[in-house]
């Protein structure tokens, strides 16, 4: 709050980015495998935390800082990006790919495609394979 005063009525400026917390190659490498493997949102911001050493807060701005998302953010852009993949390939169902992508049911995953992409994953596929 101090920070937000200072720099908004204070004439204060942003603080630079070599000051600001991040987190090093090797744990965001690590916290991205963690998160990976956890489509499902099996994985704690805690357990996170720790994996890197930090506390809640501290991990949660440099993963902030560090990858300009949420660690929550992340994962859909992950899922996303891995549910693209899988409609490239005609065989795999959309329930499956909702399954896969760690989404509990295909109208969940339908919804949350509908909303990144505007249309639903069945109508992007189709376009694609045109």
């Amino acid at each position: 709050i101090g920070l937000h005063v200072v720099k908004t009525y204070g004439g204060g400026k942003d603080v630079p980015l070599k000051y600001r917390r991040t987190l090093s190659p090797v744990k965001t490498a690590r916290v991205k495998e963690m998160l990976s493997s956890g489509l499902g949102g099996d994985i704690s911001i805690d357990e996170l935390a720790t994996a890197c050493a930090m506390t809640r807060g501290v991990f949660l701005e440099a993963f902030k800082n560090t990858t300009g998302k949420t660690p929550f953010s992340w994962i859909l852009g992950k899922r996303m990006e891995t549910a693209r993949a899988l409609l490239s390939t005609p065989k795999v169902s959309l329930a499956q790919i909702a399954t896969l992508c760690g989404y509990r049911t295909q109208s969940q995953f339908t919804s949350a495609f509908r909303v990144a992409h505007g249309e639903p994953p069945g109508v992007w596929r189709k376009r694609r394979a045109l």
